[in-house]
């Protein structure tokens, strides 16, 4: 991440490719995007699934079916995640590497 750049935290329920439970995260992340006039150059997505999902996928899994299903996650959400962010999606569940710093943060949609 880039310290010019605003984390926008996404609350996923699964990573599965699921129209129906998509459209939970897409219309209120778009909408907010669009209520709040943020370009797709500021935003850095860092998209969090529902309970333990990551703990339990590495438990019963392993590393190259983790990166599998995140693979297809990008593909299947791929015109909502290049709508929101011109940057490619953090998994903060999966986040490997350097820590990154923002200039802020933004959790949740509004009501």
């Amino acid at each position: 991440g880039s310290s010019g750049q605003m984390l926008f935290l996404l609350p996923v329920g699964t990573p599965y490719p699921n129209v129906w439970h998509a459209l939970h995260w897409w219309v209120p992340a778009l909408s907010t995007k669009r209520l709040r006039g943020w370009s797709q150059d500021m935003l850095q997505l860092g998209v969090v699934f529902e309970g333990n999902f990551a703990e339990q996928l590495r438990w019963h899994s392993g590393l190259a079916e983790e990166q599998a299903l995140l693979e297809r996650f990008v593909q299947f959400h791929k015109p909502v995640l290049s709508a929101l962010s011109s940057n490619p999606p953090t998994f903060l569940d999966f986040a490997l590497g350097e820590p990154s710093c923002f200039k802020s943060g933004v959790r949740g949609f509004p009501s």
